[in-house]
């Protein structure tokens, strides 16, 4: 499937503001199972600087700066890509002969080691420890089944709600009350596979078909490592294992470090206001050719 996306994000200020050094990740990620065929960024007011920068993750960021010295009062971002997503079948894998499938998981050592902070919890609660244990024996400890039921339980369980901004719930509260947005379902779906032994991280992007209140959105989800399979999303706001209707923007184990802006500003008693459009468009591949 080929998308273009445009996306629009404007931030306003009811005074000026000093923008302090932002870093926004809106540009899709070339991997496997995805190709960015052309991105551009149009930024207005201009910075004063930019630097496009791989991180410790693999993403490519746009970091930009603006002088100290100028106020602003809004700042707009204009995000366009054309995508081509190739996985059809989320399931195209054998696993590894060293990695068995059954709960606890255990990786093999030298995998081990370079996945360690996608199996850090971050805050431990003994009841989503309880819980995954739990749904571990209900899926007979077989790995590929507590995914596929954990990710079908939660789209059941949880309600969606819409919050545009701020970080995500702890995966407690989001269990608790048994209501979230995407990002919350991510991170309660990170923190479950953990607390059994799979190495997790959370994705920002997009999907074509996630609308919330008639709109499209940006959306999350998290990725589980497979030996065999490498990195597998599954998205338990819809509750199915991620193809090629998901669009990856940045993933990370830490999921400040995957948000698709990141930035503060500095001014007294300033009430900011963010507006957004995204426009999520399949492409043809017949005329994409064409054109």
């Amino acid at each position: 499937m080929r998308y273009t996306i445009r996306h629009t994000t404007r931030y306003s200020y009811d005074r000026p503001v000093y923008l302090q050094p932002s870093v926004i990740r809106l540009r899709p990620q070339t991997n496997g199972w995805q190709t960015l065929e052309h991105s551009h960024l149009n930024i207005n007011p201009t910075p004063a600087g930019q630097s496009l920068i791989t991180d410790l993750d693999g993403n490519t960021h746009l970091s930009i700066w603006f002088p100290a010295e100028r106020a602003l009062d809004y700042l707009s971002v204009v995000a366009t890509s054309t995508v081509c997503c190739h996985r059809d079948n989320p399931f195209d894998y054998v696993l590894d002969s060293q990695f068995n499938g059954q709960l606890p998981a255990c990786y093999p050592a030298d995998v081990q080691a370079l996945i360690h902070p996608a199996l850090c919890r971050f805050e431990p609660d003994p009841q989503i420890t309880e819980l995954a244990n739990q749904w571990a024996v209900d899926a007979k400890h077989d790995a590929i089944a507590f995914l596929t039921t954990t990710n079908q339980r939660l789209a059941i369980d949880i309600s969606q709600v819409v919050r545009m901004d701020g970080l995500p719930q702890s995966p407690t509260q989001t269990w608790q009350t048994r209501q979230g947005a995407c990002r919350d379902l991510a991170v309660l779906m990170i923190d479950l596979c953990r607390a059994v032994g799979l190495a997790a991280r959370f994705v920002s992007g997009y999907a074509h078909g996630f609308l919330q209140q008639g709109r499209a959105e940006l959306h999350a989800w998290m990725e589980v490592y497979l030996p065999g399979g490498g990195w597998r999303g599954y998205d338990p706001t819809m509750g199915f294992a991620v193809s090629n209707r998901h669009v990856v923007l940045a993933t990370s184990p830490n999921h400040t470090l995957a948000a698709p802006f990141t930035g503060t500003f500095t001014g007294r008693n300033v009430a900011p206001h963010l507006m957004y459009d995204i426009d999520i468009t399949p492409v043809d591949d017949t005329t994409a050719s064409i054109m």
